[in-house]
């Protein structure tokens, strides 16, 4: 193997941000070490698990499979669900193993939404679990993810000391594929560290031992983590040829994620080097990639190198636009807000306690004041001194009702705020149960009409309108959307950039449901129309919108402790998404299954589209709905 490194030199240390943005890769290949490399077909995972006639084993494992590759990355909450199902079902099959698997897979979804604490807390249970197994691979992988969680939070001997007994346990195993991952992390702390000597023995370890496995995407990996040693070694050629390699062998595995990390990294080279245009297109492939992934980290990393690169082009309108984007990813104000209401309400809830208490202990000091002054009525002095006492006593007591009045109405005032607030992010009686209880449970549906939009070239038309604009314009979209669904009793999931997604049935299971999502989309068409006609009248871009609606079985429900996110899940979520793929703009495409429930209605009439080919699911019939003329 051709060797691209150098001798040690005197450098700065490497950029940490480059842990953060590769330890959820690193535990993707490390997790389910055993699982075969082929793409996975999810619908025969999906079939395998609930065949119950299959061996538990098998099903459980098929479990674990289709949550990791089919939900982990793009929808963690819904990962994090599939991994307390397989979790239930290893524990009715009394296997240790796999509910010790199941819990690394849970923890590796919770550091993906960002919950370090619920990660550790998974991966130390099963740690502890597979080491009463006698699962050896099950107790290194656990105690791997934790090495990885502890470099990323900078705590480099204490990530050192699990990673060495990781190790420990894959050499006694005879892990091959799971020794490489340990080489590397070792590596990836004395890369912190600024040992790059140490961490390229490491590397080069790691790397020969997946090049004797075949793996290329493993290999890939290395690549781009020798090529960041060089970078911090002030090496610009030796780093493009490391990043390089591994962006042939992330294309050879088709792995998106890590052919944007090396393109972030090329970018990075020519920013080093004062490349801007290099760096430019380099980044703008990069953000590509990880837009299409979902993945928020590395979008984040190529906005920056982008408004790096096109500082040094001199280009400083595409430099702002950037930054702005670079802004705009981070978390919401909303959020935020919401987790403040409900910390606020808990302190009410601590300060209402306080006072009930107070209220008892006076209450006793009354009636032992008063049981004395009884024993001592018959002396004039005392009866005197006890009627100043109960005087004084009113009048503090009077002092304190208004108090608690006051304090009362202050409560009401901030509960119905945080009320409001949850009311805004929540359904009614999930919010309720989730105040009640703390935790709300997920609830099945059987038939919830799904409606999907997105907005056509949205990409193409935002990049001639200023952010500003492009946000006031998504505000007047989503707000409208908001109010059509409020008036046709539907409910609103969530908007992904410039897609809005509703689900009719929720509230209230009725048979019209399907009808009024449609109505909804069909109404929500018309205002883009009109919005359209007045943007071009007045000479200035417009936007168009694509609809499709679907009806099937979901689940619904909210998953995690902090920002709360109510999400409905199921193959008619997917199907709804495809309806809207193959729709045309201006238009509402409409899967058969909901054909079938608003066919007979006069107010509507229908264009037959025949057998559409879809992505993954084959032919479905679909049809455009239009109103029918009064």
């Amino acid at each position: 193997m051709e060797d691209h490194t150098a001798q040690q030199g005197c450098c700065p240390p490497v950029d940490r941000r480059g842990t953060s943005r590769t330890i959820l890769l690193l535990l993707a290949l490390l997790l389910f070490s055993n699982a075969p490399q082929a793409q996975t077909d999810l619908d025969s995972l999906k079939a395998i698990w609930r065949n119950e006639a299959m061996p538990d084993s098998v099903r459980l494992r098929a479990l674990g499979r289709f949550a990791w590759e089919g939900y982990l990355f793009s929808q963690p909450d819904s990962a994090i669900h599939y991994a307390r199902l397989m979790y239930t079902m290893a524990e009715r099959a009394g296997s240790k193993v796999q509910m010790a698997w199941a819990l690394r897979g849970e923890g590796v979804a919770h550091k993906v939404s960002g919950d370090n604490m619920d990660a550790l807390d998974r991966w130390t249970r099963s740690e502890v679990m597979s080491r009463e197994a006698g699962d050896l691979v099950g107790e290194a992988g656990s105690l791997n993810n934790i090495g990885m969680l502890y470099t990323e939070l900078g705590e480099l001997p204490r990530a050192l000391e699990y990673h060495l007994r990781s190790l420990e346990l894959r050499k006694r195993a005879g892990d091959v594929k799971g020794l490489s991952g340990s080489y590397r992390n070792i590596g990836k702390v004395y890369e912190s560290m600024g040992r790059y000597d140490d961490a390229l023995e490491q590397f080069r370890l790691s790397l020969h031992l997946l090049d004797s496995i075949g793996s290329a995407h493993g290999m890939a990996s290395s690549f781009a983590d020798m090529a960041e040693i060089s970078l911090a070694r002030a090496q610009p050629d030796t780093a493009i040829a490391l990043y390089r390699r591994s962006l042939a062998l992330a294309a050879q595995t088709a792995d998106r994620m890590l052919e944007a990390r090396a393109w972030n990294g090329l970018a990075k080279v020519h920013i080093s080097s004062g490349h801007g245009r290099e760096a430019v297109e380099a980044a703008l492939l990069a953000l590509k990639l990880a837009t299409g992934l979902g993945e928020l980290k590395e979008q984040k990393a190529a906005c920056e190198l982008l408004h790096a690169g096109y500082k040094l082009l001199g280009q400083r309108d595409e430099a702002l636009r950037y930054l702005e984007r670079s802004a705009a990813l981070n978390d919401s104000m909303d959020e935020a807000r919401l987790v403040a209401g409900l910390e606020r309400m808990e302190f009410d809830k601590e300060r209402e306690r306080n006072e009930v208490e107070r209220r008892r202990q006076e209450r006793n000091t009354r009636e032992l004041f008063e049981a004395r002054m009884q024993a001592e009525e018959r002396t004039r002095n005392l009866v005197l001194l006890a009627g100043l006492f109960v005087a004084a006593m009113s009048i503090g007591l009077l002092s304190r009702l208004r108090y608690i009045r006051r304090s009362n109405a202050t409560l009401e005032r901030e509960k119905a705020r945080s009320d409001k607030l949850l009311l805004n992010i929540l359904p009614e009686d999930i919010a309720k149960e989730l105040k009640d209880t703390g935790e709300a449970q997920a609830r099945s549906f059987d038939r919830i009409t799904i409606l999907f939009t997105d907005l056509k070239d949205f990409t193409r038309i935002s990049a001639q309108m200023h952010p500003h604009e492009l946000v006031s314009e998504l505000n007047i979209f989503f707000a409208r959307f908001d109010r059509i669904c409020d008036m046709y009793g539907i409910e609103k999931i969530k908007t992904i950039g410039d897609a809005y997604m509703a689900a009719g049935g929720l509230r209230d299971p009725a048979p019209m449901s399907a009808r009024n999502v449609v109505l909804a989309a069909l109404e929500m068409q018309d205002f883009m129309r009109e919005h359209a006609l007045k943007r071009k009248a007045a000479g200035l871009p417009a936007l168009a919108m694509r609809a499709g609606v679907h009806t099937g079985p979901v689940v619904a429900g909210i998953v995690g402790s902090n920002k709360f996110q109510y999400d409905i899940w199921g193959d008619a979520v997917n199907i709804a998404s495809r309806m809207e793929n193959c729709g045309l703009e201006g238009e509402v495409n409409v899967s058969a299954a909901t054909y079938d429930l608003i066919k007979d209605n006069d107010q509507l009439s229908f264009t037959a589209r025949g057998r559409v080919e879809v992505k993954g699911m084959g032919g479905m019939e679909m049809f455009f709905v239009h109103r029918r003329p009064s």
